[in-house]
């Protein structure tokens, strides 16, 4: 007798129930949509489409608790990042492998620059955008509470690719960031809440492009809030990201009033 079609009790094997028990196994095997474990995952940005880069990547962080509905943060990571470093040369990220940053209550994309130190996002926003966009409509991300921030080259073009898609963005944070006055308008800032943190010892990066600029941005209406810090360019990521009511801001979720903003001695950072 062939293998197919077993019926009979007594020969102890019902090719139907095998089947049926083997189908269960590999769905048990497949997560469910919105309960991926936490930590990072790696993906490829296929090509054709909007992708200007000859080549992209990103790592999406996901909490122990991933649903449909979460909000977004969008991170651009600094030179210090280049050559597939994003993940352990950026305070940001590293803060979160070593849980300074505790319980992340938000999807956290790092696009992935693929060039060396000398390599900047100008050639690759029409990426960061088409993936940004995947990522929304893959995770069902709740397009009301999306997020970008970045530090150093990444605070940067944190204005270019937020100015490139006026509206997707609902709070935008650049860190050390100079902005480029020719292609940077503030009605591309229209209904966003904006941050800006320098910092007044900085040697890699001059404020004065931000200070001007966020002027601009409250003379426009715009929610802007300019904060300059006492510290070095290096520092400034360790102090702002630590800021338990800057991460609630970047989560969207509703800051707990405990009285105290952890690593700020009780006050927020620059009040």
């Amino acid at each position: 007798m062939g293998v197919t079609g077993y019926r009979t009790r007594g020969e102890g094997t019902v090719r139907v129930f095998g089947m049926a028990l083997f189908l269960a196994a590999l769905l048990l095997l497949i997560p469910a949509r919105g309960s991926r474990a936490e930590g990072w995952e790696r993906f490829e940005q296929p090509y054709g489409g909007k992708l200007t880069s000859p080549y992209m990547w990103y790592w999406i962080y996901f909490p122990e608790k991933t649903e449909p509905g979460m909000p977004l943060v969008v991170y651009l990571h600094s030179t210090h990042g280049c050559s597939n470093q994003a993940l352990t040369h950026e305070k940001f990220t590293a803060m979160i492998n070593d849980g300074t940053i505790q319980d992340p209550q938000a999807l956290i994309l790092v696009p992935q620059l693929p060039g060396g130190f000398d390599d900047d996002w100008s050639m690759a926003i029409g990426s960061v955008n088409n993936i940004v966009e995947r990522v929304i409509e893959e995770y069902q991300v709740d397009e009301t509470r999306v997020a970008l921030t970045g530090f150093s080259l990444g605070g940067v073009y944190v204005w270019d690719v937020a100015a490139s898609t006026p509206g997707r963005y609902t709070r935008l944070m650049s860190l050390c960031g100079r902005v480029h006055y020719l292609r940077i308008h503030e009605e591309a800032f229209e209904g966003v809440e904006v941050r800006a943190y320098t910092a007044r010892r900085d040697e890699a990066v001059s404020p004065a492009t931000v200070i001007n600029f966020m002027e601009k941005l409250e003379q426009a209406g715009v929610d802007a809030t300019h904060v300059e810090l006492e510290l070095k360019h290096a520092e400034v990521p360790g102090a702002v990201y630590a800021d338990r009511e800057v991460q609630e801001w970047l989560w969207m979720q509703p800051a707990q009033d405990t009285g105290e903003s952890e690593g700020t001695d009780g006050e927020g950072i620059g009040e």
